[in-house]
């Protein structure tokens, strides 16, 4: 068992006491949340836009024919498509392969390929974004050496790495597990890891992207790894600070530029402009988020229609729904600039 890097003493912290009404808790800490959570303007830019698109332009973490793939030349089709269809986003995963330092998937085509294709898409006034997912590492990006290799990691509070064996292709049809591979979570304090970071969201701008959604940005993540100098419950606050200074980065490149990140948390509304969350926000369990914080916009995923539904309940202005040839399924963000 690891031992405490050192003591911690809690914050004064309230108990609102109700009759079994959870709206009654909610509506309290709401007063609290107006004082202590600034809500972020969004870019003017942003009020006239309809929402994004996330396109997976392969399997992740497997070997498919050809044909289960889109190839960077196939962009400004995809972005075709996205604007007829009344997005102003179109955000692709897969364009990098899940390793640090960030490498482009030559599989899918060439740097000066990928480079033409972001210019053709801004050319027709779709914003291109970059999935960044490197809290999710891949056995090839860490050092064979068992001692070096743990220093990338986050641990749980027995010692236990942790691992993930999921992919999901260009149809989105759902999670499925893969026998024969295994990534891990990095923990964002090792000074190796965002180092390697900024430098992903450097070769981004490189390619002409300057628009990131990040992945698994959430605030309840926790690190007991002994060789981390850093509060176990410290992980979402130095995650917070790094993302910040990633949208001070790519404003100073393009200022209309958007940011965003997988699900939703108090402090993202100081700063995001959208989330990216597989529940959206007029979900029933997200009810009480949503209550607490009215001013949070909206997700950007719709897995089905019936979500879309429950969304549009909740006061979402849901515009349109579109099922594209590859049988994706999106809807619902705030989203980007008019190039």
């Amino acid at each position: 068992m690891p031992k405490a890097i050192k003591k911690w003493e809690s914050p004064e912290f309230v108990v609102f006491p109700h009759t079994g009404d959870w709206h009654e808790g909610v509506l309290a800490f709401r007063e609290v949340a107006k004082e202590i959570f600034q809500s972020y303007k969004p870019h003017p830019v942003m009020k006239d836009s309809l929402g994004l698109r996330t396109v997976w332009l392969k399997y992740a973490f497997t070997d498919k024919t050809e044909e289960q793939k889109f190839h960077f030349t196939d962009l400004p089709k995809l972005a075709k498509e996205t604007k007829e269809a009344g997005f102003t986003e179109l955000n692709i995963i897969g364009h990098v392969d899940w390793r640090l330092p960030a490498q482009l998937n030559d599989e899918l085509g060439t740097e000066k390929q990928l480079q033409q294709a972001i210019k053709d898409c801004h050319g027709m006034g779709v914003n291109v974004s970059s999935w960044i997912s490197n809290q999710v590492l891949s056995n090839l990006s860490l050092p064979k050496d068992a001692g070096k290799r743990e220093e990338w990691l986050r641990m749980d509070r027995g010692g236990v790495t942790w691992n993930i064996d999921w992919t999901y292709g260009p149809e989105f049809i759902g999670m499925i597990h893969i026998a024969d591979h295994s990534t891990y979570r990095a923990c964002v304090s090792y000074e190796k890891w965002q180092e390697a970071h900024f430098k992903e969201v450097e070769a981004n701008h490189k390619w002409g992207i300057d628009s990131i959604m990040f992945d698994t940005a959430r605030a309840g993540q926790y690190c007991f790894n002994p060789k981390h100098n850093h509060n176990p419950a410290a992980i979402g606050s130095i995650l917070d600070g790094i993302l910040r200074k990633t949208k001070e980065m790519q404003r100073q490149w393009d200022p209309c530029s958007t940011f965003g990140g997988e699900h939703i948390y108090a402090l993202a509304t100081d700063y995001w402009d959208y989330t990216w969350t597989w529940r959206p926000l007029g979900h029933d369990d997200m009810a009480a988020w949503r209550m607490a914080f009215p001013q949070a916009r909206n997700a950007s995923l719709v897995a089905d229609i019936s979500e879309s539904n429950k969304a549009f309940s909740a006061g979402f202005s849901i515009k349109r729904i579109f099922r594209f040839r590859t049988g994706l399924v999106e809807g619902l963000s705030r989203a980007c600039k008019p190039l």
